[in-house]
């Protein structure tokens, strides 16, 4: 009998480990509000953004004009801060469990603790003036990305400005994410997707679709939302993650947190949770 050849075998071994790896999102749970810790329960009208540490998950409600906390482990939900302004929304979450919270339409970021205390004002009157992402380094400095005049801003823990560096490359930046392996950058008017490395060097690792609306990072994973959509960084494309577009109305914000990824959805006014599948080993690295 012949053999097949081994090229040949070994095509089909691996298009069977393709076909059983399992979709990189999957359907965990949906919240259209939750149970106050006060008593009652309270349902989102719009929850427009999302940041998430451990066992506690902020929400930000444009139609209520209020961030929440919910804790995973009571499953309960109090009010945080009211929103002061028109939005865009971006928040951050510390080490510490306090809030970081931009609002593209005041030209600066605040610092809530856990239990609602403001405890500090970053701004810097000359090159911030429309907050649009924030991430936090792990010496607690902050970083900004500024959507009027393209600068990517860091600060101290302490608050004082440390660095400013230009974004030329991109035409606006709309969301922002750091992980060990650089700062990423959504650019919707560019239509790309851009990584800051260590060193400073800025480089195009995607083209992004033209309606793209959130961008979340971590675990060596890059998401990518365009508002009735997941897309996954893969080598140099972004390909579907699931779940389909049937199950969102309009995407507005993603929050990663260890294998869970938050999806806010402001035109159903509510939050849904997908689980992170970890990458197959036939996988390419997601991120270069």
């Amino acid at each position: 009998m012949a053999r097949a050849p081994f090229a040949l075998v070994l095509l089909l071994a691996m298009q069977a480990l393709h076909a059983a790896c399992p979709p990189v999102l999957s359907e965990q749970a949906s919240w259209s509000g939750a149970r106050l810790a006060q008593g009652g329960y309270l349902a989102w009208l719009a929850p427009v953004a999302l940041a998430a540490r451990g066992n506690h998950v902020f929400v930000a409600d444009a139609g209520r004009r209020q961030i929440y906390r919910y804790d995973l482990a009571q499953q309960t939900m109090v009010a945080f801060q009211p929103l002061a302004g028109s939005g865009p929304f971006a928040l951050a979450v510390g080490p510490d469990l306090s809030l970081y919270v931009a609002d593209s339409g005041l030209p600066e970021i605040r610092q809530w603790s856990f239990d609602g205390r403001l405890l500090r004002v970053y701004s810097d009157r000359l090159q911030l003036a429309r907050p649009s992402g924030l991430a936090l380094g792990e010496a607690g400095e902050l970083l900004v990305a500024d959507n009027l005049y393209h600068l990517l801003l860091r600060f101290s823990a302490l608050g004082s400005l440390v660095d400013v560096l230009p974004a030329d490359q991109a035409r606006s930046l709309d969301a922002l994410a750091r992980t060990p392996q650089g700062v990423f950058l959504l650019d919707r008017m560019g239509r790309q997707l851009l990584r800051l490395d260590g060193a400073g060097e800025m480089e195009l690792l995607a083209a992004v679709p033209a309606l793209a609306s959130a961008m979340a990072a971590g675990a060596g994973r890059v998401f990518v939302a365009d508002g009735l959509s997941i897309r996954v960084l893969d080598g140099d494309q972004l390909r579907a993650a699931g779940p389909d577009g049937a199950a969102f109305g309009r995407i507005s914000a993603l929050a990663l947190e260890h294998n869970t990824l938050y999806v806010a959805d402001s035109m159903r006014a509510r939050v849904q949770l997908l689980r992170v599948a970890p990458p197959c080993m036939q996988e390419e690295p997601h991120v270069p």
